[in-house]
């Protein structure tokens, strides 16, 4: 029902075939300025963008503890489906999560690609995993409203809820990636990272997705087949490291330091 609803809403992406080929070939030239731009971060820097991303957020609540099962829905492409699931996959694979593609109720992992939240806000599905908790059918219709009556932003409408122990257990996000003139495999990349890790901003090392540009720097102004180095490694330290034998947020911050510094040295 979902499906069928955001299908009629939807409307396709256009992003030329060929260009976009092209441009995904280009964008792996991109690891040599990465690389060079990366070679002069010290532990102290990498430390202290440790400490940034994790302000606030409860490690063991940042990444997932159960295996992924993953829906998309919306009216894309087969290259665009494509290129979605090669993102998951390559981040399944950095962090050792199991990823499957699911098509039923099983889904953990669902992001939603559409043009109007208003009509979807009205959907009962939609208000069951979008709805926070205790607003009210009104309070979340006008929510959806705002977010999608902005005239510049793209407003994505996120839920995330944990398991019994406390990792994230679940994902949803509602996403209108029309407005955007960025390669469409970019915004994806944006979005599963988001569904993948919960961290805060941090500008301390560039280039990032997380920084506070996110999207916009020049690692991005062409489809990245892969995130910057210092975000790979920041991915993999944080799915190998155990947040349950550290005493406090200053040992996890110095456990994740040290293994990023062995990957960043070896360069992952």
């Amino acid at each position: 029902m979902i499906y069928e609803l955001v299908r009629s809403k939807a409307r396709p992406f256009c992003w030329p075939l060929a260009p976009m080929i092209f441009a995904m070939f280009l964008a792996s030239l991109l690891v040599a300025t990465q690389l060079k731009a990366e070679e002069t971060v010290t532990q102290n820097e990498i430390k202290e963008h440790v400490e940034s991303l994790l302000a606030g957020i409860p490690p063991k609540y940042g990444k997932w503890g159960v295996p992924i099962r993953y829906q998309v829905i919306g009216e894309l492409s087969d290259l665009e489906v494509s290129s979605f699931d090669s993102i998951m996959a390559y981040l399944g694979k950095l962090t050792e999560v199991q990823v499957e593609k699911v098509n039923d109720d099983s889904a953990n992992f669902i992001v939603i690609y559409t043009n109007d939240y208003v009509t979807l806000s009205k959907n009962p599905d939609i208000q069951n995993i979008f709805k926070n908790k205790g607003e009210t059918t009104e309070e979340f219709e006008k929510r959806l409203l705002e977010a999608n009556d902005d005239p510049v932003e793209i407003v994505s409408i996120s839920k995330r809820w944990s398991d019994k122990e406390g990792n994230v257990g679940g994902f949803a996000v509602l996403d209108n990636p029309y407005k955007s003139n960025e390669p469409v495999s970019n915004l994806y990349m944006n979005t599963i990272v988001n569904g993948f890790l919960m961290v805060s901003r941090s500008d301390v090392v560039q280039p990032s997705i997380f920084g506070s540009k996110g999207l916009s720097t020049s690692f991005f102004d062409k489809p990245a087949l892969r995130l910057p180095y210092i975000d790979e490694a920041l991915f993999i330290a944080m799915y190998e490291v155990d947040f349950s034998r550290a005493d406090d947020q200053q040992e996890i911050v110095e456990r994740l330091t040290e293994r990023m510094v062995s990957l960043l040295s070896r360069k992952i």
